[in-house]
Formats: C-alpha cells, structure tokens, sequence
C-alpha cells in the first residue's frame, strides 16, 4: 500500500522521492518531474547526485567543495559552493515546491533527512546483493531486476568528472557481469525472446565481446539457422576488421566449419595457400605447448633469440567479490585477446590460458620485449575505457626453458 501523508496546505502527497542517475537524470516528487533538459546545468546535477547518494554522511563543505569545483580556478570555493546551494534550492522550488530539500548545520550542507528518496543505483545495488545470497537456480530473478533498473552510464552528461567516472566504470562492469550471467542463462533454457533482447543490449555497451557473439552463433546453430549464422558472423568479422583490425577467434570460426580430415600433401597446400591472416597465429594450449617443444628444437641449430612472454591479469577493483571479479576477468579477457592480436605479427604465436593468462612466443631481441608489451597494454586500455583489469607479465629465453 502506497503510504500518504499531509504536508503544507493539507495537500496529500507520496512521501517518498525517485531520482534516476543511469542513462540520464530525472527526480519525481509528487507526480512532478525534474529533468535535466529542464534546467542544463552540469554543475545543479553534479551537486543534487552527490547531496543525494551521500545523504546519510555528514560531508563538510570543504570537500563538498573540493568535489564540486576540482577543475575549476575558483579562488573561494565555499561561496562558490553557497552560490550553488542557492541555485539549486531555487531549481527545486520551481519544480517540487517550499519544501527544504537542502539542509545546512555545523558547516555542512545536507539533504532533508525527513524526505525519502529512492535511487535507481541504490536499488541496482540491492538486486546484486540479493542475487548473491539467494539460490543460484534463482539469481536470474534478481538480475532482471538489476539489467532492467541499468539504462546506461551513471550521469552521461557529467562524463570525464573523475567522482562520476569512478562510479560509472564499476556500475557498468557490474551490468555487463549481470547481463553475461542472463545470457547464459537464456541460452541455456532456451528463452529465445529474453535472449535476444538481452544480449543486444550488452552489444550496445561492449560491442567486442566474443563470449556474447559465441552464444548468439551458438543461438542461430542450435536452431538450424546456419545461413543467417553465417551472414551474422560476416557482420561480426566486418566489424572486428574495420574497430580493431583483426579477425574473430578461432572459437567463433569452429561453430561454423565443419572439421575437415587431413588429406596429405594437396590438402596442406591448399590450406597454406588460404591462409591469409596477418594477424599473430592463436592456438590452443596444447597447441601451443607443442610449437614451444618444435621451437627449442629448431634454436639448437640457430642463433635466434625466441622468447616466451606469459601475461598476467587481475581485476583493477581489489576488493570484488571472487564471482564478480570473475566475470569481469572474462569479459575483459576478450579485449586483452583483440589487443594482443593487434599488437603483434603473423609469425608470433599466441595461447590463452586460463580465464586471467595470455602466452605469447615471440622472436625478438629482449631488449624490445618492454616496447611490445607497452603497445599491447596501451591498445587494451583504449578498448577498455574503464581500465577494469591491471596487467603484469614476466618473460623468458625459450633455450633457458628446455634446460
């Protein structure tokens, strides 16, 4: 039952505030909507979130301050800060009447405690933490929840403000999490029409992410729709080759083409003469594992220097969850793939192993291995915007290793 109560006037009105920070900003009150539009102030938005989602903190003014003008040259940031509050009561006055939304005490300015907001991010929040202490043949209740309350980056229009960023970047890596999660289990149940919806809605926010094009292939296969797999992934090459000059993996390839049966020497010719990748050579680990064994071989009778480059990544975000921060490692994986691909030649080879290594066999001088790995690192964080994984690496001589 929706709860009323009388205020001023003795006019009856809801007593709880709705304020929507992803994908936009909106606050309703009273059945009256503030929207961004109606005022275009980043500077009124950036104070009403921050008063908001830290009303139950006592925040002095001199940080309220320091948040609100860090870029700016203003040489008394506390009346700047004053000037601010004023016009941001007077917005709310407009739109939502003589209530006191904005409270000051003991040098702190404060949202009114006796109103009530609920906010979309908070309630985000609370579906994932729900999702994690109830049964996992029930978590995708609360994941609908959480993928239906995410409409895109938190406060776009503040977007390059470091205390938005920060907060963004987690909530959106926390939603692709949640939308792999649904994906996965749509396809597994085989709910075709949320299994659509929801993994076009994950391509709109990372549009490379080879696990998401796995299943929607796998989808188009399992149904007997091969022509239409096929035109798909055509898009999907399309677009890899023009973002990220390289092709899809090897994984994607598989669902499409049958295994052919070696047929000796025509065959061989015929598959080196359709090779025309220029991409580095990917392979499985036991693939790989077997080229090193060839390698050490061959560098008996050569003065080459051949290494091993073995990449190592970890969630930025120290403090997740083991689940959540596995998600992340997978999702994240796919860019370190597209950059190592992208950073190396035909004649490199590449493994990946595990859901958080990357090998590489590489011949190269060891003094250009830290120069490689720059530019491989450097291509990861341009595709991954939000910088969600940390990379370490360690390298070796090949010869060293089959000692």
């Amino acid at each position: 039952m929706c709860k009323i109560i009388i205020r001023r006037g003795g006019r009856a009105m809801d007593d709880k505030m709705r304020v929507s920070l992803l994908g936009s900003f909106m606050m309703e009150y009273n059945g009256e909507k503030l929207l961004y539009h109606d005022y275009r102030s980043k500077q009124i938005t950036k104070l009403l979130a921050y008063l908001i989602l830290n009303r139950n903190k006592q925040i002095f003014n001199s940080t309220t301050a320091e948040i609100m003008f860090d870029d700016d040259d203003s040489n008394d940031p506390i009346n700047a800060l004053k000037a601010l509050i004023y016009r941001v009561r007077n917005v709310l006055k407009n739109n939502f009447g003589n209530e006191k939304f904005i409270l000051s005490s003991k040098g702190s300015y404060y949202w009114n405690p006796d109103i009530d907001v609920v906010v979309d991010v908070e309630e985000f929040a609370e579906m994932l933490k729900k999702a994690k202490y109830t049964d996992e043949e029930n978590q995708h209740i609360y994941y609908e929840k959480a993928s239906a309350l995410y409409k895109g980056r938190m406060l776009p229009m503040l977007a390059g403000d470091d205390w938005v960023d920060n907060e963004s970047q987690y909530l959106e890596s926390q939603a692709l999490s949640v939308m792999l999660s649904l994906i996965k289990y749509y396809y597994d149940n085989k709910i075709d029409d949320k299994f659509e919806e929801i993994y076009g809605k994950f391509l709109k926010i990372d549009p490379y992410n080879e696990n998401v094009y796995y299943y929607a292939i796998s989808h188009y296969m399992d149904e007997g729709q091969e022509d239409l797999a096929r035109k798909y992934y055509a898009q999907i090459e399309k677009l890899f080759a023009k973002d990220l000059g390289i092709k899809p993996s090897e994984r994607l390839t598989k669902l499409l083409n049958a295994k052919s049966e070696a047929q000796g020497f025509d065959y061989i010719k015929g598959f080196l003469l359709e090779d025309e990748e220029e991409t580095a050579f990917e392979c499985s680990n036991d693939e790989f594992t077997r080229i090193c064994q060839l390698e050490a071989r061959r560098l008996k009778r050569s003065d080459e220097e051949v290494y091993v480059i073995d990449i190592t990544m970890t969630p930025h975000n120290k403090n997740l969850d083991k689940n959540l921060a596995d998600r992340i490692l997978e999702s994240t994986m796919s860019l370190l793939r597209n950059a190592v691909l992208a950073s190396l030649r035909a004649g490199d080879c590449v493994s990946a192993t595990g859901k958080d290594h990357y090998l590489i066999l590489i011949e190269v001088k060891e003094m250009f291995i830290p120069r490689i790995m720059e530019r491989i690192i450097k291509q990861l964080y341009e595709l991954d915007k939000y910088h969600r994984a940390d990379i370490t690496y360690v390298y070796e001589d090949i010869r060293k290793m089959a000692k």
